[in-house]
């Protein structure tokens, strides 16, 4: 059996915290001497306590608000139940519908198509540009150009009638923002590239109701407040590589400034910003400039990217993925993963101060230590090599003072289930389900204290 959230991640690695509850009320409901302004350690210590000792109450009631947590390591979880369970005992476990909530109010930022339709929600957005059937980047007595083979916006008439002529278009991603819960000062929509915009033709990106702005040495590309009023609000992002060379008529003639064509593969970082809850969301397109070496390569988070806060002594991993143009996966080391920390606000190379990036096996780790600076937003930038080639993937990390009332994610306790433990690993622990809902009354085989999507 396995069971695995509807909405949100699928690994529902972080304890609920029994003892702030009523989320979205006020007061919120505090038990057991829980100081919310204490750091994120007190939470894991119950956690752990409990498992060992047993929760004192009060029951948690069904329909109930329960303050989550997100980042626990597995071990922490793993090893105290361990000492107290065995494979084949049955545990009571409390039991959710799925879904972490967010009293903010969530937001999702997604693909469609150029007829509106949303694409899967996992997918990224592709534009590929073929190798022109003639260049001007090539001996020709004509200033030809295949206007489908370039990423440019503009207009071309060389003097040459028989010389194909006409608008270049930018390549172009749709956007929409559904579920939205901003008012009229809408969205701040940045982006990044995975590479430097000189590299790759002097790349420039423009926003709904924004100019032509160019992707710096570092990657940083525009960013521009936008209001964006229905839901879903669709919008576009365009991508042009402004670089231009000339071209020569044959035999002495006039010279015509022409769009010039750079190949290779890179990723865009496109995110949306709520300018009323400060939710982030985030998704990767793909430009591919045909003809790339055979290094070239996309490296990217796959999906759409759901930002929270991290908090003192809090950790999270996220996927990396890497894979050439083809389609075929890249496999990492260690070694060709490096990182870099930019000033959310500046967009400057910074210091961040008690967080710490490393790779390993697809993923990269984030461990925000007790002594972190607080109140402090970062970008990270995941520098990954293949061969000849490095590009770039940016992740956004906010790290808040430790949990308070004011905490936003939570779930909704249905009641109890009585589990049979299957399996006890490092990672995880496996049951299956022998019960169906429980009243508080039938309740006897000891409360743990976590909803958990038991595999």
């Amino acid at each position: 059996m396995d069971a695995n959230p509807n909405v949100g991640s699928s690994s529902f690695s972080g304890p609920i915290v029994l003892d702030l509850r009523n989320v979205t009320s006020t007061p919120n409901l505090v038990y057991n001497g829980l100081d919310p302004a204490q750091s994120l350690q007190k939470y894991k210590d119950l956690a752990t306590r409990y498992i060992l000792e047993g929760y004192p109450g009060p029951d948690v009631l069904p329909g109930q608000q329960l303050a989550y947590y997100s980042g626990v390591s597995a071990g922490q979880i793993q090893k105290p139940f361990n000492l107290r369970y065995n494979v084949g005992d049955i545990v009571t476990a409390l039991i959710y519908n799925g879904q972490v909530y967010d009293k903010r109010g969530t937001f999702s930022l997604g693909f469609h198509d150029a007829n509106g339709n949303r694409k899967q929600d996992l997918a990224e957005d592709t534009v590929t540009r073929l190798m022109p059937s003639s260049s001007i980047e090539k001996p020709s007595n004509k200033c030809a150009f295949d206007s489908a083979a370039y990423a440019y916006e503009g207009t071309f008439t060389p003097k040459v009638a028989t010389t194909p002529s006409g608008a270049v278009a930018a390549a172009r991603y749709k956007l929409s923002i559904t579920n939205s819960s901003a008012a009229s000062n809408g969205y701040t929509l940045r982006t990044m590239l995975s590479n430097t915009g000189t590299s790759f033709g002097n790349a420039q990106g423009r926003l709904p109701t924004g100019v032509w702005g160019s992707f710096d040495n570092n990657g940083v590309g525009p960013s521009l407040p936008a209001t964006i009023a229905s839901s879903p609000a669709s919008f576009n992002f365009d991508f042009q590589q402004n670089k231009t060379t000339t071209c020569t008529v044959s035999g002495g003639g006039t010279v015509y400034t022409m769009p010039q064509r750079v190949t290779g593969a890179n990723t865009i970082y496109l995110e949306a910003k709520n300018n009323i809850t400060g939710e982030r969301r985030a998704r990767y397109g793909f430009i591919e400039m045909a003809d790339a070496a055979s290094t070239e390569f996309f490296v990217y988070v796959p999906g759409e990217i759901v930002y929270s806060p991290m908090y003192p002594g809090d950790s999270r991993s996220f996927a990396i993925a890497a894979e050439k143009a083809s389609g075929s996966t890249i496999s990492l080391t260690s070694g060709d993963v490096s990182f870099s920390w930019f000033n959310a606000a500046t967009m400057t190379s910074t210091t961040a101060s008690g967080v710490t990036a490393s790779y390993s096996k697809n993923k990269i780790d984030l461990a925000v230590s007790d002594a972190a600076a607080v109140n402090q937003e970062y970008y990270l930038r995941v520098q990954v090599k293949n061969g000849s080639q490095t590009r770039w993937a940016w992740y956004y990390v906010n790290v808040r003072p430790a949990i308070s009332p004011s905490i936003n994610d939570y779930v909704i306790a249905l009641g109890y289930a009585n589990f049979r433990i299957t399996d006890i690993t490092s990672n995880s622990i496996s049951g299956v389900a022998i019960s169906g809902l429980l009243n508080n009354g039938q309740v006897k085989a000891g409360m743990q204290p976590r909803l958990l999507p038991w595999q």
